[in-house]
């Protein structure tokens, strides 16, 4: 959380369920990446590439994605797009995009991912091990 990562590239990688709450992301190429399941609350991207990347389930809540590039050829399926910076192209494209959803709390994240996508607790608990933290393990009953 609260990193500033610089010039790394991610691209081919398999980044699943990872978090990166308010990290500020500047010159990283995250193409033809896995980030199903990635929390990039509060994110920041200047010059960062995601082209071709999957973002199946990807939490952009509050992110500045005014410096993302690539959006338009990413795999959108159930992205969280809640409150953005972001410029007018990418707002029309998220707007018209069938696949983007738009949730402002991590309750309504996971009764989504439970009513509307159909993954019990342990399934959601799998594909955003994000969520295997003590505060939201709560949520779950499981702390």
């Amino acid at each position: 959380m609260e990193l500033k990562i610089k010039g790394v590239s991610f691209a081919n990688k398999d980044l699943r369920g990872s978090n990166f709450i308010r990290c500020n992301f500047i010159d990283c190429d995250f193409s033809l990446s896995n980030l199903e399941g990635v929390n990039f609350e509060g994110a920041i991207f200047n010059n960062c590439q995601f082209n071709k990347a999957n973002l199946w389930g990807v939490n952009f809540w509050g992110a500045d994605i005014k410096g993302l590039y690539g959006l338009e050829t990413t795999l959108l399926k159930h992205t969280n797009f809640f409150r953005n910076k972001m410029d007018k192209s990418q707002k029309e494209f998220i707007n018209r995009n069938p696949n983007s959803i738009s949730l402002g709390d991590y309750g309504s994240f996971v009764k989504y991912f439970n009513k509307q996508v159909g993954l019990d607790d342990d399934g959601i608990l799998d594909k955003f091990a994000w969520l295997n933290l003590p505060y939201f393990l709560r949520m779950f009953g499981k702390q």
